[in-house]
């Protein structure tokens, strides 16, 4: 779920993002991306459970609504796990499904993601016990986008199947405006 509205000078609709709150007119953006950062959420539709920051990792038996495909529940989905490793792994299985190989709820796949593969691989292992906390998952995370260049920042993330007009090649080789990166990155 992404929270765009900062970006409007006209809100849009709630159920048709191309037209305006009224159902007439079209949203007017006043701002983009790069001069008023997105925020991004994942969510959970209701499946999660609250642990406070100083309980023990406690194992838990009987997740509903969780994908398949998660590695504990391949076999038997009443296995006490761990809920926090569990997250990790359905945290990296959507940036995955949904940005690099695309799917049928969501659309097509973005290339140009390259640099998130090796965190992705590691919050997706089979073992549990070799999956980053989320905590080194947003450290991480903020370690790589610290080192990536302003024109990687200031780019947008296009889908495989669409092809690079030559005015994109154009900006790609000159550059795009200088990023702040530290906009990009926000603690939990």
């Amino acid at each position: 779920m992404s929270d765009t509205l900062q970006l409007y000078q006209t809100l849009p609709h709630p159920a048709s993002r191309s037209k305006d709150r009224s159902g007439y007119g079209k949203p007017k953006l006043a701002w983009i991306r790069s001069e008023k950062p997105v925020k991004h959420y994942l969510i959970d539709f209701g499946i999660s459970r609250y642990y406070p920051e100083e309980s023990p990792r406690l194992r838990r038996a009987g997740f509903s609504g969780v994908a398949r495909c998660v590695p504990e529940f391949r076999e038997n989905s009443n296995l006490l796990c761990d809920p926090f490793a569990v997250d990790v792994f359905c945290a990296g299985h959507l940036i995955r499904t949904i940005l690099q190989v695309g799917d049928k709820l969501c659309g097509t796949a973005y290339r140009s993601l390259e640099f998130l593969d090796d965190l992705i691989v590691d919050m997706v292992q089979d073992n549990p016990g070799k999956r980053p906390t989320m905590d080194e998952v947003v450290r991480r995370f903020a370690d790589i986008v610290r080192g990536l260049d302003n024109r990687k920042l200031g780019s947008r993330a296009v889908p495989v199947n669409e092809r690079l007009s030559l005015w994109m090649r154009f900006l790609k080789i000159v550059g795009l405006p200088n990023t702040n990166r530290d906009q990009y990155v926000t603690t939990i």
